[in-house]
């Protein structure tokens, strides 16, 4: 309404004069308060509240126990005895003390043992031979009894060791499931006994054999090849049982 009288004084300043001029300035100031009062009095709109992205939720990573590997057992094998002993060897076990106190180094010792070895005479080499070969048999009963003791672990790792070394000697488990024989090999020790194969050589009779076991049918065949069909399935039964107690 103030704002309508305004103007219209404002129209009449311009008509009458002075004494309109003096009412539109005593008037002017009361607009002006009104436009403030009314800008002050619109409420402002609330500021839109920004939404934040939800925070994703932190996955809980199940707790994975680690397997525990039980390590194998150690397998202790008790030292095996010397299998065997010549000459030389048993010169040298008997001399090497006496050699040994020029303080001499081994390999001085060995050379001085092997000399003197080279200058016996026939009868004393002789000797020298005849006793090596006792204290061989001796030996050879000792390493048999000391073999047999033995369990299938304590063999497999005997071997494995001396591959591993890459020396030779390797024992032969007694309770180690044997490999069938061939079709071939059947056939051979059923042929190899008759009377025609006496007096001849090892070598001839393979050849002889050989050459009938190439002449026979499929169906006179059949019969070593099922004999053998029937022993390598009992062999694979008996070696998965081996092996299983080899891990054990």
């Amino acid at each position: 309404m103030l704002a309508a009288l305004t103007r219209s004084f404002s129209a009449l300043r311009l008509q009458k004069g002075p004494v309109y001029s003096y009412l539109f300035k005593q008037t002017s100031h009361l607009a002006t308060n009104s436009k403030r009062t009314a800008v002050k009095a619109i409420p402002k709109k609330p500021a839109k509240a920004i939404k934040k992205p939800a925070a994703k939720p932190i996955k809980k990573q199940a707790f994975k126990a680690k397997k525990v590997v039980k390590k194998p057992a150690k397998v202790v094998i008790p030292p095996a005895p010397t299998r065997s002993q010549n000459s030389l060897n048993l010169f040298f076990k008997e001399n090497y003390e006496k050699i040994q106190d020029n303080n001499l180094s081994n390999t001085e010792a060995f050379q001085a043992v092997v000399k003197e070895f080279k200058q016996l005479s026939p009868t004393q080499l002789q000797d020298l031979k005849e006793r090596a070969a006792k204290n061989s048999a001796l030996l050879a009963e000792k390493f048999d009894a000391w073999k047999k003791a033995l369990t299938s672990q304590q063999i497999a790792h005997f071997n494995s060791t001396l591959k591993k070394k890459g020396k030779r000697g390797k024992l032969v488990d007694p309770n180690q499931p044997k490999r069938p024989e061939s079709a071939f090999i059947s056939f051979f020790r059923e042929v190899r006994t008759k009377p025609e194969f006496e007096g001849l050589s090892v070598p001839e009779v393979g050849k002889l054999i050989g050459r009938e076991w190439a002449e026979l049918s499929a169906a006179q065949k059949q019969k070593y090849l099922d004999l053998y069909a029937k022993r390598r399935a009992d062999y694979l039964k008996k070696k998965e049982i081996y092996k299983t107690r080899l891990a054990a």
